[in-house]
C-alpha cells in the first residue's frame, strides 16, 4: 500500500507540529505556574504523538516504517493521568510531586510491557500484521465474536479516560467552591476554559469508541486526528494566555466548624462589624475584593472571616459580596430612569469586571435580566 497524504493528513501534521511546539515553550515559560507548565507539556507531547500515530496508520505510512507499529498506543494511557495532575497542580496549593502520584502511571507501564514482546518482532513479522489489520478494515468483516471482543477492549479502553474525566470534573468543581469562598470575582480563575476542553475530549473518546467497533467508515478515523489538532491547539492557547491562573495558589477551607473556638455570639458580633463595613465604605464596589482583605479589615484569621459568612448569611464569600453589589446596581437603575447611565457602566461602578459576569448575578438574586429590569421600573 502506497502512503496517502489528504488534506485531513495535513491538519493532523500541523497538529502533531503545533502540539510539539507549544509543549517546548511551556517547558522554557518562566511565568506562572512551572510544575503545571511541565505537566501541561508532557500532556501536549504525548497527545501529539497520538496524532502522528493515528494519521501514520490511516495514510499507511506503517507499511514503509513497521517497525513503528503500535508503538504509540500505551500512550493512550498516559493522556489521562497527565491531565489530572495538571489540573491538580494548578489547583492545589503548595502542590510537591508526590511518589503516589507515579501510581497513575501503571495502567501505561504494564500495557507497555505487553505491547513490548510486538515491538520487539521482525519487521516482516508486523508488515504481516499491518497487512492483515488494513485488509480487515477495508473489507470491513469479522465474526460476531470478534465484534464481541472490540466491544471488551472497547469498554476496557474506555474506562481508563472515563475516570480521569471524572476526577478532573471533581477537581476543578471544589476548585470553584474555594474560589468562591474567597474571592468576589472568579472570571480568569476559575478554569472555565478546562471544562469546556474536557468536555470536547470526551467527545472525542466516544467518537474513538464507535469509530473501533467498526459502526461507521473506517476512514473516518481521520476526523479524531483533525479534532485533536484543535483540541492542542486550545490547550495551548489558553495555557500561555493566561499564566496568571498558573500562578494562583487557593487554599480550601473548611466547612465545618466543630473545633473552632470562635462562639456563636462572637460570630454575630463580627457580622455587625461586617455589615457596617460593607454598607459605609462600600467595599463591594473593588472588584478584586478577597477575603484576605476582610481578615485585614476585622483583624481576624481568614478561616474566621469565611466561618462568618458561611454560618450567619448561608452563604460563600463569592455570593456574599455580590448580593451587595446587584443591591447597588438595583438602586442606580432605579436613579437612571432618564436612560443616561447604560448597564456596562453600572455593572463597572458596582464591582463586576464583565457585563456576562453581571448578567449572571443579576439574573441569578432577580430572576430578571438588568434590561428588563430596567424597563420595568422606569
Amino acid at each position: 500500500m502506497q502512503p496517502n497524504i489528504d488534506i485531513y493528513s495535513i491538519i493532523g501534521i500541523i497538529g502533531f507540529i503545533q502540539g510539539i511546539f507549544l509543549s517546548i515553550v511551556l517547558v522554557f515559560h518562566r511565568t506562572g505556574n512551572r510544575i503545571a507548565n511541565y505537566f501541561l507539556a508532557a500532556f501536549l507531547f504525548v497527545f501529539s504523538i497520538d496524532i502522528l500515530g493515528t494519521i501514520a496508520d490511516y495514510a499507511g505510512y506503517y507499511f514503509l516504517f513497521p517497525n513503528l507499529y503500535l508503538i504509540t498506543d500505551p500512550l493512550d494511557w498516559a493522556v489521562g493521568p497527565l491531565l489530572f495532575l495538571y489540573v491538580v497542580a494548578l489547583t492545589q496549593k503548595g502542590f510537591r510531586l508526590k511518589k503516589y502520584y507515579f501510581l497513575h502511571f501503571v495502567p501505561f507501564i504494564l500495557l507497555g510491557l505487553v505491547f513490548a514482546p510486538i515491538w520487539f518482532q521482525s519487521a516482516e513479522w508486523k508488515l504481516d500484521l499491518i497487512k492483515e489489520s488494513y485488509n480487515e478494515r477495508l473489507t470491513n468483516t469479522g465474526s460476531s465474536d470478534n465484534f464481541q471482543s472490540k466491544i471488551v477492549i472497547a469498554l476496557f479502553f474506555c474506562t481508563q479516560p472515563l475516570v480521569y474525566i471524572i476526577l478532573i470534573f471533581k477537581t476543578l468543581h471544589q476548585h470553584t467552591m474555594n474560589l468562591k469562598n474567597q474571592f468576589s470575582t472568579i472570571g480568569k480563575i476559575n478554569l472555565k476554559w478546562i471544562t469546556y476542553l474536557l468536555i470536547i475530549i470526551t467527545l472525542i473518546w466516544m467518537a474513538w469508541f464507535i469509530l473501533f467497533l467498526n459502526l461507521s467508515n473506517s476512514d473516518d478515523v481521520i476526523i479524531l486526528p483533525v479534532i485533536f489538532s484543535f483540541f492542542v491547539y486550545g490547550m495551548g492557547y489558553f495555557g500561555l494566555r493566561q499564566p496568571a491562573i498558573f500562578a494562583q495558589e487557593q487554599e480550601a477551607y473548611v466547612t465545618k466548624y466543630e473545633n473552632s473556638p470562635l462562639t456563636d455570639d462572637q460570630s454575630k458580633h463580627y457580622m455587625l462589624i461586617l455589615t457596617e463595613l460593607m454598607e459605609k465604605e462600600q467595599l463591594y464596589i473593588d472588584s478584586d475584593l478577597c477575603l484576605d482583605t476582610l481578615s485585614h479589615k476585622l483583624s481576624l484569621p481568614a478561616r474566621y472571616v469565611s466561618q462568618i459568612i458561611n454560618e450567619q448569611t448561608k452563604q460563600n464569600f463569592f455570593d456574599f459580596v455580590n448580593r451587595y453589589r446587584i443591591d447597588q446596581a438595583k438602586r442606580l437603575l432605579l436613579e437612571s430612569k432618564d436612560g443616561r447611565t447604560n448597564i456596562l457602566s453600572i455593572a463597572y461602578d458596582v464591582g463586576f469586571n464583565s457585563k456576562s459576569a453581571f448578567n449572571t448575578a443579576f439574573k441569578k438574586y432577580t430572576h430578571s435580566t438588568p434590561s428588563a429590569y430596567k424597563k420595568s421600573v422606569t
